[in-house]
C-alpha cells in the first residue's frame, strides 16, 4: 500500500482509465467508418453489432446514432478522416497512459526520444486496427466460406 501510494499508484490508474475511455468511442466509430469505406456494408454491420453487443445500454444509446449516421455516409470520406486523426490522438495517449502506468510500476526509465516513443505507439494503434479489421472481415469470410465447401463437398 505505501508504494501504491509513494508512487501515484491512483493517479497512473485513473489516467489509464480516462484514457481507455477517452479514446474508446472515437475508435469504434473510426472502425465502423473504415469497414463501411473499404468492406461495404455488411462488414461495417458486424463490426458495429459485436462493438455494441459488449458495451452498457446507456453508451449503446448515445453511439447508435453517430453509427447510423456514418452509414448514411458511407461514401464520404469525412468521418473517416475526422474520426482517424480523433482516434490517433486519443488511443495514442492511451498507450502512451499505459506505458507511462508499467514504467512506474515496474521502476523502469524511459530513456527514448518523445517523437519515437509517439511512432511506436501510433506503429502499434495501426497494427492493432488492421488486426482487428482482419479479425472482423474474417467473421464474415469464413462462415461463407464454410457454406461454399459444405455445398460442393
Amino acid at each position: 500500500m505505501d508504494g501504491l501510494v509513494r508512487h501515484d499508484g491512483v493517479m497512473v490508474a485513473s489516467a489509464i482509465s480516462y484514457s481507455l475511455i477517452f479514446a474508446l468511442f472515437p475508435f469504434v466509430i473510426f472502425l465502423v467508418a473504415l469497414g463501411a469505406t473499404f468492406g461495404g456494408a455488411d462488414l461495417s454491420d458486424y463490426i458495429s453489432r459485436e462493438a455494441l453487443a459488449v458495451l452498457p445500454a446507456h453508451v449503446i444509446q448515445t453511439l447508435e446514432p453517430e453509427l447510423k449516421r456514418i452509414f448514411a455516409l458511407a461514401g464520404s470520406a469525412s468521418p473517416l478522416t475526422i474520426g482517424l486523426l480523433v482516434t490517433l490522438i486519443s488511443i495514442t495517449g492511451a498507450v502512451e497512459a499505459i506505458r507511462d502506468g508499467l514504467n512506474r510500476a515496474y521502476g523502469c526509465a524511459e530513456d527514448r526520444h518523445m517523437f519515437r516513443r509517439y511512432f511506436s505507439s501510433l506503429f502499434f494503434v495501426l497494427v492493432g486496427m488492421a488486426f482487428l479489421l482482419t479479425v472482423a472481415a474474417l467473421g464474415i469470410v469464413v462462415p461463407v466460406g464454410l457454406e461454399f465447401l459444405h455445398r460442393y463437398f
